[in-house]
């Protein structure tokens, strides 16, 4: 039975560090878009201040949800292995 428990818990550890590494990834790429796009909208675009807001907004809506996200998911995982000790 304890090997069971072994190899459930190199399974779960494997999944988490597999999500954060995805989360991270995401992310990263949300960063780098921001920096590509916020210089391209002002140069390319005349962007009026109510559209830039409503960007602006959604940004940190992204930002807020990706955290929760991860938070919910670290706690998931936490319980997981809490289940698992002895």
């Amino acid at each position: 039975m304890d090997r069971k428990i072994k190899l459930l818990k190199q399974m779960i550890e494997l999944n988490q560090a597999t999500f954060n590494n995805a989360l991270d990834t995401m992310a990263l790429l949300q960063n780098q878009f921001e920096r590509i796009a916020n210089p391209a909208l002002d140069q390319i675009f005349d962007v009026p201040l109510e559209g830039r807001k409503a960007i602006e907004g959604c940004t940190g809506v992204f930002k807020q949800g990706h955290k929760s996200f991860q938070q919910q998911i670290n706690f998931c995982f936490e319980q997981a292995e809490k289940i698992l000790t002895p």
